[in-house]
C-alpha cells in the first residue's frame, strides 16, 4: 500500500489588506471558494505519486479539485469534506477594532486550534478519523493520493506515522 499527501497549488486569490475580526469570516469564505495559479511545472516525484496511484482524494475546496485537475490524473476521483483544512474558531476575546494582514490572523487563529481553541470547529484530536478514512482507501485501492491542505496534511501524517505507517518525505506547507 502507498499513499501520497500533496498540498494543493498557490491560489489566485492575493489580499494584503488589513482586515477586522469581523471581516476574517468573509475572508475565509472567499478564500475557501478561489481557484489557484497553474504553475509552468510540477515536481516530477508529484507527478509520479499521482500516475502511479489508484485513486486520487481531494477536498470539497475549489483549490483543491484544480489541483488535482492540473495533475492530469487518470485514476479514480473521490471528491470528500472530510479533507477540507479544519476551519479556524474566531475568538470573541480579539478587540474589534484591531486590523491585521489576513496572512497574520490566519497564522494566528490556526495557532490558537493547534493549541485547543476550536469554539464550535473540528477539534484536532478529530484528524485521526480523517487519517483513518485515507487508510481505508489505501486498503481498498492499494495507492492513494490525497491532494489537501497544508497543516492538515502535516496532521494527516502525524497520525498516519502513529498508526505504523513510514514517511519517506515530511509533507511541505509550500505548495
Amino acid at each position: 500500500m502507498r499513499m501520497a499527501l500533496i498540498r494543493h497549488e498557490v491560489l489566485r486569490h492575493r489580499d494584503a489588506i488589513p482586515i477586522t475580526k469581523a471581516q476574517v469570516s468573509q475572508w475565509i469564505e472567499a478564500y475557501n471558494k478561489s481557484g489557484i495559479r497553474e504553475a509552468e511545472t510540477y515536481p516530477s516525484d508529484t507527478i509520479k505519486a499521482v500516475t502511479l496511484s489508484s485513486l486520487v482524494v481531494t477536498s470539497d475546496f475549489t483549490r483543491a479539485i484544480e489541483s488535482a485537475d492540473v495533475l492530469n490524473s487518470d485514476s479514480n476521483r473521490e471528491v470528500d469534506s472530510l479533507f477540507r483544512e479544519a476551519e479556524l474558531p474566531i475568538p470573541y476575546f480579539f478587540p474589534s477594532l484591531v486590523k491585521l494582514r489576513p496572512s497574520i490572523w490566519l497564522v494566528l487563529l490556526r495557532s490558537l486550534w493547534l493549541v485547543g481553541v476550536t469554539k464550535g470547529c473540528e477539534s484536532l484530536q478529530e484528524s485521526g478519523k480523517v487519517a483513518a478514512k485515507l487508510i481505508s482507501y489505501a486498503e481498498k485501492e492499494g495507492s492513494v493520493v490525497l491532494v489537501g491542505h497544508g497543516v492538515f496534511n502535516r496532521l494527516i501524517a502525524k497520525q498516519l506515522r502513529k498508526k505504523g505507517w513510514r514517511c519517506n518525505k515530511k509533507p511541505k506547507t509550500t505548495h
